[in-house]
């Protein structure tokens, strides 16, 4: 992203689960992203999987006048909803290379600890989007087990009002574009760095 976008890139480094539980990560990825829009003037985000989940939330909070909102957003594989409902959890399960249903179950509880899948800030599907979201790109692939988390989530923000691109990619996985040199992935990811460069 910063070759491609010539831009400065910073990477949160959060606390990650079992040990740090719900709202740790949370509350480390809001206070770097805070940190970032006092000191550049135009800041994009982009996170894939569990990091997007951390990321949705932050930038809602941001939304809420906790900081300067992001112009834009990409979200890739966006695990969105830790309830793990939806169809491709049961279509999906055992045709994606990366994780499976079990897997994703264990991740999220580890994440939980005592709190509710059901909190909107745990799974931001359910959060209210009516004080805006920026425009966001969301990537999925027909074999990717959250895909019906991105479809889910784009149509969550599409009836708030909310500019969203959904891209699903036939036959790509869970957060593939984490997979270098294949053509699909670098596409993705061309597309997700141009929406993102149209809103600097």
């Amino acid at each position: 992203m910063a070759h491609d976008l010539g831009i400065v890139v910073y990477s949160v480094s959060y606390s990650l689960s079992p040990r740090a539980q719900f709202p740790i990560a949370l509350d480390e990825t809001f206070a770097a992203y805070r940190a970032v829009a006092r000191r550049h003037r135009k800041v994009l985000v982009a996170g894939s999987s569990a990091g997007a989940n951390l990321l949705i939330t932050t930038v809602l909070r941001a939304c809420r006048g906790g900081a300067r909102p992001p112009l834009a957003a990409g979200l890739l594989s966006p695990l969105v909803d830790l309830r793990g409902i939806g169809d491709s959890y049961v279509a999906n399960d055992g045709r994606d290379p990366l994780v499976s249903r079990d897997e994703i179950a264990k991740f999220s509880a580890a994440y939980l600890g005592a709190a509710s899948p059901n909190d909107p800030e745990v799974s931001p599907v359910l959060a209210d989007f009516g004080r805006g979201f920026p425009p966001s790109i969301v990537t999925t692939g027909t074999r990717d087990l959250l895909q019906s988390d991105a479809v889910r989530f784009a149509w969550t923000l599409h009836d708030a009002g909310s500019p969203a691109r959904l891209r699903v990619r036939e036959g790509m996985w869970h957060a593939f574009e984490g997979v270098p040199d294949i053509p699909e992935s670098e596409q993705n990811l061309h597309e997700v760095f141009g929406f993102l460069a149209g809103h600097l």
